[in-house]
């Protein structure tokens, strides 16, 4: 058996590598697989605040194309933002947004792992394939323009913000499912070795669903800051793409609590009674 100091830096240790863990257990399989990626991002497709910010691009890029100065003319924003909707509501877009999304989720990860986009590109949707639907809902309302050469691109996050994140994803990609496993050994270790196994089993479960917790809260200030550097659309993806790790977070939390409560109620059953007569 070891001294209790070290089993209590063991179950420090332990509690900090649960919720990491989770972590880049959750970026190996969401961030770094762009099949797994799309797959999470495609159900929104048809989420107001995907629609309405694809809507606002194509209308900007629609307007542009109109001219001057027809474009300035109320009736024309109005019949343009009214083809737009449609566009981004019909049947076409679900797939177009699952390729751009492909796509995007590539350059992203390049930039991630160190490269660099050339000068004024940026990440961007590219909602090109919607150009005839678009054209063609706009000759329904008695707008024609031509398209051909308009930029029906929606920038969705700064080159500069994913380079200042560079570091933290490469830390997460080298960690991959290795931090998990970490974790786990080393709690198997903690309790195999600790000299009051049951008093172990509860600083280990309270001392997790605190890092859980705080890591959950971190989580939704994480998503704020997030929201505050990419457009509604952005957002969406955000929260999409973090919903499994905040159930597993809650459901890890749940896990800790309850095994706090039955080290608890463990505890209290083996306290000598005292008989009075």
């Amino acid at each position: 058996m070891i001294p209790r100091l070290v089993t209590w830096l063991l179950v420090l240790v332990c509690a900090l590598l649960v919720p990491l863990g989770i972590v880049s257990a959750w970026a190996a399989t969401m961030l770094d697989d762009t099949d797994a990626y799309v797959e999470t991002v495609e159900p929104i497709a048809t989420d107001n605040a995907v629609t309405t910010t694809m809507a606002a691009g194509l209308s900007r890029a629609a307007l542009q194309a109109v001219g001057a100065p027809l474009n300035t003319r109320a009736e024309i924003q109005a019949q343009v933002r009214q083809a737009a909707a449609r566009a981004v509501t019909g049947p076409e877009f679900p797939a177009v947004w699952r390729e751009a999304n492909r796509v995007l989720h590539r350059e992203v990860v390049k930039l991630l792992s160190g490269d660099t986009l050339p000068p004024g590109q940026t990440v961007q949707i590219d909602l090109a394939p919607l150009a005839a639907q678009l054209t063609g809902e706009l000759a329904k309302q008695g707008v024609t323009v031509d398209l051909s050469a308009a930029d029906l691109t929606v920038q969705m996050v700064a080159p500069k913000e994913l380079e200042q994140a560079r570091t933290a994803w490469q830390l997460l990609e080298t960690a991959g499912y290795w931090l998990p496993i970490m974790a786990f050994v080393l709690i198997v270790i903690t309790l195999a070795t600790a000299r009051r196994r049951l008093a172990t089993v509860g600083q280990l479960a309270g001392a997790v669903a605190v890092t859980l917790g705080v890591s959950l809260i971190a989580l939704s200030v994480a998503g704020s800051l997030v929201r505050d550097e990419v457009n509604d659309a952005g957002g969406a993806i955000w929260d999409a793409l973090v919903a499994g790790l905040r159930s597993t977070l809650i459901i890890g939390l749940v896990a800790a609590l309850v095994a706090l409560a039955v080290r608890i109620a463990v505890g209290l059953g083996m306290r000598p009674r005292t008989h009075q007569g």
